[in-house]
């Protein structure tokens, strides 16, 4: 009997061993098909990720050129704002220029104005109206 119990539990101790040799066996297999797939996986997120560095670069780069566009645009603006307003100024004695500044309806405009921001302590709060108030004595902001 005791033959019995030792051969049934060194057969079960057996089984489960070779179980756990065929898991290991198959996951190690698993694992070499796929290594090819991570490998390839993982050169092309690094391929992208040089693109996106080297794209950032450039986004950068033509914001700096935007930037010293927009600069040197400003600087033609006063020129040519400080050149219009001599030609008005000029107008008003030179036919010739009166002539021009019809011909393409050049006019004087006023500085331009930036409305102040109105600050959030210039803006008065609406006061709490007390519960037993008649309706009719309520003042309502229009």
């Amino acid at each position: 009997m005791r033959d019995f119990e030792f051969n049934a539990s060194s057969t079960t101790l057996s089984l489960l061993a070779f179980s756990g040799l065929i898991f290991v066996g198959t996951q190690l297999r698993v694992g070499s098909i796929e290594k090819p797939q991570v490998e390839a996986f993982h050169n092309y997120a690094a391929q992208r990720l040089i693109n996106l560095k080297a794209a950032q670069a450039q986004a950068d780069e033509a914001l700096q050129k935007r930037e010293e566009q927009i600069a040197h645009a400003a600087d033609l603006e006063k020129v040519y704002a400080a050149l219009l307003t001599e030609l008005l100024e000029v107008a008003s004695v030179d036919s010739s220029a009166k002539a021009i500044t019809q011909k393409w309806k050049i006019q004087q405009q006023g500085e331009p104005t930036v409305a102040p921001l109105a600050s959030t302590a210039s803006v008065e709060k609406p006061k709490p109206v007390p519960a037993n108030l008649p309706a009719s004595k309520v003042k309502v902001a229009q």
